[in-house]
């Protein structure tokens, strides 16, 4: 039988050989992706900050003050994404497998109880109490975020 410079064997398959080197080199892609899309140290503590100025908008004051708040929010989100990709050549939209989508999923849940109840807080005249759901939001975020992060490399490396 002819070869047509692949290496495959009689049946016109890769021999097994050429198949390990295939999978192996899989394996370091994964491996090399997984380092790569590695926030930096910022990203989290940013984010959380972030998230924090949403959690804290329904105590402020005024309706322009609000909007303000929102606004500086929704762009920080936009220049953090941004500065990511820079960073890492990557945009990371979403889980890789069940794990860290469960991750994710569970911070986004507590964030958005947390944001219930700092509008609760606020309607109900207290507004010094959702100092307390900003701060929970930003450990959230972060702690949640990292734990994400390492789920996220684990199961990209897994090739899941």
């Amino acid at each position: 039988m002819e070869s047509d410079g692949w290496g495959q064997d009689a049946t016109g398959g890769a021999t097994p050989e050429e198949a390990r080197e295939a999978l192996r080199a899989l394996q370091h892609d994964r491996v090399a992706l997984a380092a790569r899309v590695r926030a930096p140290w910022w990203y989290h503590p940013v984010l959380g900050a972030i998230v924090g100025a949403f959690i804290a908008s329904p105590a402020v004051g005024s309706t322009s003050a609000r909007s303000t708040l929102v606004t500086f929010g929704c762009v920080g989100l936009v220049f953090l994404m941004l500065a990511y990709r820079r960073v890492t050549g990557f945009s990371v939209s979403g889980a890789a497998g069940p794990r860290s989508r469960a991750r994710m999923l569970a911070v986004l849940a507590i964030v958005l109880l947390l944001f219930v109840a700092s509008m609760v807080l606020a309607a109900t005249g207290n507004e010094p109490w959702v100092v307390a759901t900003v701060l929970a939001a930003f450990v959230a975020v972060v702690v949640g975020g990292r734990r994400f992060e390492r789920m996220h490399g684990e199961e990209l490396r897994g090739g899941r």
